[in-house]
């Protein structure tokens, strides 16, 4: 989204949202959680009735997880939870993209609220991979920062 565009700025920039992933509401758990990455970016007009409630890469041996901004190592397959819903709509059609190190690896398009589980079969040879989300509906572009795997 470029500031350049004729309008109203205020009209653009609530449209914009960065939610932190924090255990409680306060300066020092936000800042916790910016130098650490747990966040996601989300616009449009439904970017306030989205809330993403869940997403990692598992261990499918040990059980072990990650959220945005950590890492893991795994014994076994990276198996990738994802939840989600609208605060007030229910069976609103979305789209979402897996990407795996900067290619879409998977997309599911699901009715919301959704909670879906993918085993990746990805043979890692020792180097360190990431994982993220783009999530797409009507009025609603989500992006999440990155999980890291060992």
């Amino acid at each position: 989204l470029s500031y350049d565009q004729t309008g109203e700025l205020s009209n653009r920039i609530k449209a914009l949202r960065t939610v932190f992933l924090v255990p409680e509401l306060n300066k020092v758990a936000i800042l916790e959680a910016l130098k650490k990455g747990r966040m996601y970016a989300v616009r449009g007009n439904k970017s306030s009735q989205f809330i993403l409630d869940k997403f990692i890469v598992s261990d499918s041996l040990s059980g072990a997880y990650a959220i945005m901004g950590e890492e893991i190592k795994l014994e076994g397959k990276p198996v990738i939870g994802i939840s989600g819903h609208f605060l007030k709509e229910r069976a609103k059609s979305v789209k979402i993209k897996l990407i795996r190190n900067g290619e879409i690896i998977k997309t599911f398009e699901v009715d919301s609220p959704f909670e879906l589980s993918y085993q990746d079969e990805f043979e890692r040879v020792g180097a360190k991979h990431y994982y993220r989300l783009e999530i797409h509906s009507a009025g609603l572009l989500l992006v999440t920062n990155p999980i890291f795997v060992k």
